[in-house]
């Protein structure tokens, strides 16, 4: 049986993970949204969330809060979009 402490060690390292995802020019994906963080490790993303896109960098981030709609990830320009999430939730 697992202590409190082992416990509280494993919610943490799984709140704290990362996922990279890549997507090459032209390609777009669909991402639920759970109040997690975006960041765009290289490439440029245009995220479209709410009737809004926006155009991200490497190095920049975006709050994907809930919503009722899923955000679209989009690749754009020559180089591949590599980007990830963490859990931002408290």
């Amino acid at each position: 049986m697992a202590t409190p402490d082992a416990k509280r060690i494993t919610h943490t390292m799984e709140r704290l993970s990362k996922c990279k995802i890549e997507l090459l020019k032209g390609y777009a994906r669909s991402e639920k949204r759970h109040s997690q963080m975006l960041r765009i490790v290289s490439g440029t993303a245009w995220v479209s969330m709410d009737g809004e896109d926006r155009i991200l960098q490497p190095g920049e981030e975006l709050k994907l809060s809930h919503g009722k709609h899923q955000a679209v990830i989009s690749a754009t320009g020559d180089a591949p979009l590599v980007y990830e999430f963490c859990d931002c939730q408290e």
